[in-house]
């Protein structure tokens, strides 16, 4: 293939593996998603190092592939370690304790700063064949082509599963020998099967987050729920559903109509607190919702007997 390809292939994978991982790492890793450009700065990092680097010739090529299987077996390690913030630290919903959130931020800005540097070297090399202005323009044409198609899997709810495929085949074309190529394809294959271990089958992909949602059992467990049950408008003693946003708390579902529970803790709780403002202001008949989320507060106004009701 020719340099100035080369050089447009290097920076697709880039922009495109770099905009994937912005995207997966704070699904996985929830203390990591309080830094949004962690994963950018770190990327950047490494994409600038390795281009400097490729005067030297250190043939980083050939540790990509043994990086990024580190950088998705470091991500599910931790992700199965419940990390306690600090006394200088503050995060909502967040368990204090002494031990300190810096060791997963500190490895996993290494890890991908150094994920990045074969993809910087290779980018650089190929800078050094082309004429400056050209090799500009082969490079932002990479970039921009990675980042539009990067925006039109997320805008039809892909999984990073398929992204992580794409990179992986894309750098094969940058392997030296037959068995470099060989060597590669087994450490592609040993990091999707660490990617499928730790996928969340029941989560949803939308454009920015991973979305799941749980349903909350009697005993108060959750298990997944990819849909709600049949007939939820006129079951009896309904279940509440929760749903998360990358693995976090984002809102609870359910109905606080108690006529329709024989019995249940959780729905007169919710009942008292969400027809508190009917209570202070009885007999509304025209209310304005302001941040309706999904729905509960328009019940109660509803059930407060009122007759127009704007959901905003």
């Amino acid at each position: 293939m020719s340099p100035k390809l080369s050089l447009f292939l290097a920076s697709f994978i880039s922009l495109f593996l770099e905009l994937l991982l912005i995207r997966w790492v704070p699904s996985q890793l929830r203390v990591i998603a309080y830094y949004g450009n962690l994963m950018l700065l770190s990327s950047f990092l490494g994409l600038g190092c390795g281009a400097m680097l490729a005067r030297r010739k250190l043939h980083l090529s050939r540790f990509f592939a043994p990086l990024l299987c580190a950088l998705v077996i470091a991500i599910a390690a931790l992700k199965g370690i419940r990390f306690h913030q600090g006394p200088d630290e503050f995060r909502f919903l967040f368990t204090v304790g002494t031990s300190s959130t810096t060791v997963p931020i500190v490895v996993i800005f290494a890890l991908n700063a150094l994920l990045f540097l074969p993809l910087g070297e290779i980018i650089g090399t190929y800078f050094s064949q082309i004429a400056p202005l050209q090799a500009y323009t082969w490079d932002l044409g990479g970039a921009i082509t990675g980042t539009v198609l990067f925006g039109l899997f997320s805008y039809s709810w892909f999984s990073p599963i398929f992204g992580f495929v794409l990179a992986m085949i894309g750098f094969m074309v940058f392997c030296a020998s037959r068995r470099q190529m060989v060597w590669n394809a087994l450490l592609f294959t040993i990091t999707l099967l660490a990617l499928m271990i730790r996928l969340e089958s029941a989560g949803l992909w939308s454009p920015y987050n991973l979305i799941t949602i749980r349903e909350v059992e009697p005993n108060g467990t959750l298990k997944p729920a990819s849909v709600p049950r049949e007939n939820i408008g006129t079951l009896r003693d309904p279940p509440f559903y929760i749903v998360q946003v990358n693995g976090d708390f984002y809102m609870m579902n359910g109905t606080v109509d108690l006529r329709r529970y024989t019995k249940g803790a959780r729905a007169a709780e919710l009942n008292e607190q969400y027809m508190l403002p009917h209570k202070l202001r009885p007999a509304a008949k025209s209310v304005l919702v302001v941040g309706s989320g999904g729905g509960v507060d328009v019940e109660a106004v509803v059930l407060s007997g009122a007759v127009h009701v704007d959901a905003l």
